[in-house]
């Protein structure tokens, strides 16, 4: 059987001791066996398990969970935001806790260290982490104290994690940015409010240009369809002539009320990313931007409910040379959504078409052409044959398969040293296409790639 590693597991010993001064702030009110803490105005619940070890070891036991990964993400962050020691002293002290908990039972369980990334004294701490203390990996909170991670102040941590190639779990911190927008109910700030900050994180490490600067950081995000059986064995396929000469690619969003900038950008970044994977990199971009039938100007931008920054257009039309001369389009018009139905795409070559329907889990189809004769043309669309994923259950097709394809694929990157299929360059190439989209659609010009205005077109 193969083994089952949970990756994402927390345990901090509670301890008479407060070396730092932080006891009183963060005491809890009993509740049972629980306690419930109200830190900066954000309740919370701190249950008994999770300083419970040996009843960790028990559950995860009877679960058939093999090993553990565990880590502490917000004690560092959170303490250092009220003591006035020193934050390395901090820093090491979590560490050791952390480290102290992985001796109990380090058969069965690993650790990941902390630091702020933001202070380059911290990667000292780092190297111990790393050597002395055993720790597979780093977990950094996406924010700290409200700052995020793509400025200069952690430049020299990113330098460091590269060259070490570091495996880095970036977490949510206790309080995320935004905490103070009536976020102290309902667990808004846990369900709201940690993943946006985390959210804003990673974008801001893309669009700031922080892969471009670090290329070799291994950092796996979430377009997954790249993983997908059907897509792998797509691939395999075209690569021994399947279509003969790949020649063009048609794109769609799924054109709903979203049409235009907003389906762009929640979608249209999937299918930039497949096209890149199927037929290589962009060269240039032209394209057409309308608002409600006129030309789109940069007045027009929106935000969205998304919260995914300015978006604009409700009829968009690009097309994106790819290598070997092949001429990609997206085309996102909510007059179009009946016709073309499903959002996706149509590889279309020199001997086939395939058309990939987008989804988790997605389907392709091969064509397979009728003759055109006095009453008309009868085409046939079949799933390519040989495929894997055809004889998979529901279960093998679901989001977790699909998380844990990111994981396992991220793990083989660094295992192998390698760049992960998924990876944060690939993300930025993805939403850099985004973009080229909207400098050639307001400029009226081509486009060439890479940018060399990497700012938003659409900021203010």
């Amino acid at each position: 059987m193969s083994p089952i590693i949970d990756i994402h597991t927390h345990c901090v010993t509670r301890t008479g001791d407060d070396p730092f001064g932080v006891a009183e702030t963060l005491r809890g009110i009993p509740a049972g066996k629980h306690a419930v803490t109200n830190y900066r105005g954000l309740p919370a619940v701190s249950y008994r398990e999770m300083s419970d070890f040996d009843l960790q070891q028990e559950i995860c036991a009877k679960a058939g969970i093999t090993g553990r990964i565990i880590s502490n993400p917000f004690a560092a962050e959170v303490i250092t935001a009220i003591s006035d020691k020193p934050t390395i002293d901090v820093v090491k002290h979590v560490n050791d806790q952390n480290a102290a908990i992985v001796a109990r039972a380090p058969a069965t369980n690993w650790g990941l260290g902390t630091l702020n990334p933001l202070e380059a004294t911290h990667i000292s701490e780092g190297e111990r982490c790393l050597g002395s203390l055993g720790f597979k990996g780093l977990l950094i909170t996406s924010s700290w104290h409200g700052q995020f991670l793509d400025t200069d102040a952690a430049f020299p941590f990113w330098e460091w994690a590269q060259d070490r190639q570091a495996p880095i779990f970036i977490h949510p911190p206790r309080v995320p940015i935004g905490h103070e927008q009536q976020m102290d109910q309902y667990k808004l700030d846990e369900l709201v409010g940690r993943p946006f900050d985390t959210a804003m994180a990673l974008a801001r490490m893309i669009l700031s240009g922080l892969f471009d600067r670090y290329p070799r950081l291994k950092i796996a995000v979430a377009h997954q369809m790249r993983l997908a059986p059907s897509i792998v064995h797509l691939k395999r396929k075209l690569a021994a002539g399947l279509m003969g000469d790949l020649v063009q690619i048609r794109a769609w969003g799924k054109q709903d009320d979203r049409a235009g900038g907003e389906d762009m950008l929640v979608l249209g970044t999937h299918l930039f990313d497949m096209m890149r994977y199927l037929a290589g990199d962009p060269t240039w971009c032209s394209a057409q931007i309308l608002q409600q039938g006129r030309v789109f100007t940069r007045a027009d931008a929106r935000t969205v409910k998304e919260q995914i920054g300015p978006v604009g257009g409700t009829e968009i039309d690009a097309q994106i040379a790819l290598a070997k001369g092949v001429l990609a389009t997206f085309t996102s018009r909510a007059a179009l959504r009946q016709t073309v139905a499903h959002w996706g795409m149509e590889l279309i070559g020199s001997k086939g078409t395939v058309r990939i329907l987008m989804d988790v889990f997605p389907a392709v189809h091969l064509l397979t052409p009728g003759k055109w004769e006095s009453n008309g043309k009868s085409d046939q669309w079949s799933p390519l044959k040989d495929d894997p994923s055809l004889s998979l259950s529901a279960e093998e097709r679901a989001f977790s398969q699909a998380n844990r394809r990111v994981v396992n694929d991220w793990l083989d990157a660094i295992r192998t040293n390698r760049e992960p299929n998924c990876s944060g360059r690939a993300a930025m190439q993805a939403l850099e296409m985004v973009m080229a989209v909207y400098h050639a659609g307001l400029s009226g010009n081509r486009i060439p790639f890479p940018l060399v205005d990497r700012r938003h077109p659409l900021a203010a």
